[in-house]
């Protein structure tokens, strides 16, 4: 433990802003959130709780603060709380301004987690899909493979897994759904929420990806409405996909399969 610093829970204050470190692990800070902060600071010298450290002086709570303290050229207020690391970062982070999926992909891959790094990966190589999206594939194959309904907590925790088998399931749906992008783009709304549609086509075997693409997307993507729910769009789908089409063998009823599968928005949300 620094000596300087020993005691716990009592309040420290400095100026001496080169004692503290970066977590490794810890989110970016918010160049906003800074700005708000030192704009506060100049007019009340101090705002919020004390920062947080551990006994190598690396910050578990209070980035934005140090740097908005730094800014306004006053103390920074702080306490020592030997043994915390990354957990208690995230644990303490939840109660002022909560973790998003970016913030956990981050963190979990620069500590060298494997399906981590390979998220961001796939993210970079497929920029029109947010990290939700993404994610959201993959508690969907891992639910499937771990028989876990925590993934999301899983996630959080740093304890996502994925086999080489399961990351190139998810790259292929997701060089799929990549297709589609101009077309969904164009229809606007909630992206997601049309691509579950399409998933939810994409698993069923009635669907001719093919036609999917072509006839109902590519062709009459400018006749759909904007709906708030995935059922507005199924009925849509199922239209444009039987539309005109003179062999009823090949009609499809995503409709009344989708309801039977009981799936909503939240599944994938």
């Amino acid at each position: 433990m620094n000596n300087t610093y020993k005691e716990v829970d009592k309040i420290y204050e400095t100026e001496d802003y080169s004692i503290f470190n970066k977590l490794h692990g810890n989110r970016k800070t918010k160049k906003s959130n800074i700005k708000t902060l030192t704009q506060s600071m100049n007019d009340s010298k101090w705002v919020g709780s004390p920062v947080v450290v551990n006994e190598k002086m690396e910050i578990i709570d209070g980035q934005n603060r140090i740097e908005a303290a730094i800014a306004a050229k006053i103390p920074v207020k702080f306490m020592v709380c030997p043994g915390y690391g990354i957990k208690e970062c995230i644990l303490l982070n939840r109660n002022s301004a909560p973790w998003n999926t970016t913030d956990y992909t981050t963190s979990w891959a620069e500590q060298g987690y494997d399906a981590y790094i390979w998220l961001l990966e796939l993210k970079e190589k497929y920029p029109c899909f947010s990290l939700d999206d993404l994610s959201a594939l993959c508690y969907n194959e891992a639910r499937s493979m771990q028989q876990s309904s925590q993934i999301r907590d899983y996630f959080r925790d740093g304890r996502l897994e994925m086999t080489d088998i399961e990351k190139q399931k998810v790259e292929t749906v997701v060089q799929w759904l990549s297709k589609f992008d101009t077309w969904v783009k164009k229809i606007g709304g909630r992206k997601f929420i049309i691509y579950n549609c399409i998933l939810f086509c994409y698993y069923s075997d009635d669907v001719d990806n093919d036609d999917l693409y072509t006839k109902v997307f590519k062709d009459h993507y400018h006749d759909f409405h904007v709906s708030t729910n995935m059922q507005g769009y199924i009925q849509q789908i199922e239209y444009w996909y039987n539309y005109n089409r003179k062999n009823a063998a090949k009609l499809i009823h995503i409709e009344r399969d989708f309801l039977d599968a009981k799936i909503s928005t939240k599944e994938y949300d």
